[in-house]
């Protein structure tokens, strides 16, 4: 796999620095948005062992952790505000079954619930048209 962004904040031993990556992350977070954020990396980093299903696509070359942070920084680079960063964090977790959408919702409230649910029905239906053999948009 091709490497796009550079990870300084793994370490040789491959663990992860959170609080570097927090600090290398293109947008400016007041304290509570910042310990709201560390909060979600843990949940993130606490649930990706649990049993959860097993999804026969592209996601499997990282676990929901990893796949996380990497959502975070992506939606990071596109100034996006600190519930849609948590959202991208947990999403997989979600998608997954390792972490409920009433748990994600408990713990960082409706506007973070409300954006995993809407991110899960896009895949669904991503999922729905390549199982039923639709045509993609564009291609007839």
């Amino acid at each position: 796999m091709v490497q796009i962004r550079q990870q300084s904040h793994v370490n040789d031993a491959g663990d992860i620095d959170l609080e570097r990556w927090l600090e290398q992350l293109p947008v400016a977070l007041d304290e509570l948005d910042r310990s709201r954020l560390l909060e979600a990396c843990h949940l993130a980093l606490y649930v990706k062992n649990n049993t959860g299903l097993d999804l026969p696509d592209w996601s499997r070359q990282s676990d929901c952790f990893v796949a996380g942070l990497d959502m975070a920084q992506i939606l990071a680079d596109l100034h996006v505000g600190t519930d849609a960063l948590i959202a991208g964090l947990l999403y997989r977790a979600v998608r997954e079954d390792k972490l409920k959408l009433e748990q994600a919702k408990e713990y960082f409230g409706e506007e973070v619930a409300t954006l995993i649910r809407g991110v899960l029905r896009m895949a669904a239906i991503s999922e729905y048209k390549y199982q039923s053999g639709s045509p993609v948009l564009g291609q007839a």
